[in-house]
């Protein structure tokens, strides 16, 4: 009766402690000490990949593959992450900063992996704006403000996410109004 082969030394799971370089992928594995067999018969012969083989799995349900020699294949199904993206651009021309805030419509950023707002104030007089964040397009928190100098270029980029941000302008000076041209682009 042959019985079936048993090893003693069972260690606990390996838990890498520090990365591990393909330089160290290709090195044998070391045991840390000798592995106690008992068996009444060993079949003693050279051992087959295919039958005799040890297959180790990471977080997905298949095991990790490797060459005719052992060696671990690494492969990626990531792509250029630019040739994914996609362009959104929405341009709000001739928007008129006078005493009070005018409020832009909201923007969803959940799904932008990037977003700039770009506020040209078109006028003589200076401008105010101000960015606001929302979780939930109801309730917004002030942000940042700036102000622009006539003819002048503000470029505007949240330092937070939340889920909604939008752009309110005003006159710097409440006796004038001054015309804006905001333009908010993003890549999906």
């Amino acid at each position: 009766m042959i019985r079936p082969l048993r090893i003693k030394n069972i260690q606990q799971p390996v838990k890498i402690k520090q990365p591990i370089t393909i330089d160290k992928v290709k090195q044998p594995i070391k045991l840390a000490s000798p592995l106690d067999i008992e068996a009444d018969r060993l079949d003693i012969r050279p051992l087959n990949p295919v039958t005799d083989g040890v297959q180790v799995y990471g977080s997905a349900p298949t095991p990790l593959l490797t060459d005719s020699d052992g060696r671990l294949i690494i492969t990626t199904n990531l792509t250029d992450p630019s040739q994914n993206r996609n362009y959104k651009e929405i341009t709000f021309t001739d928007v008129t900063a006078a005493q009070e805030w005018t409020y832009l419509p909201a923007q969803d950023t959940s799904q932008l992996i990037t977003y700039t707002y770009a506020v040209v104030n078109q006028g003589d007089s200076a401008v105010q704006i101000k960015l606001e964040l929302s979780p939930n397009n109801v309730i917004f928190q002030f942000h940042r403000s700036w102000e622009i100098a006539p003819r002048e270029v503000g470029i505007v980029v949240p330092a937070y996410f939340l889920h909604y941000s939008r752009i309110a302008v005003k006159s710097a000076d409440q006796d004038r109004h001054s015309a804006v041209d905001i333009y908010f682009q993003a890549q999906q």
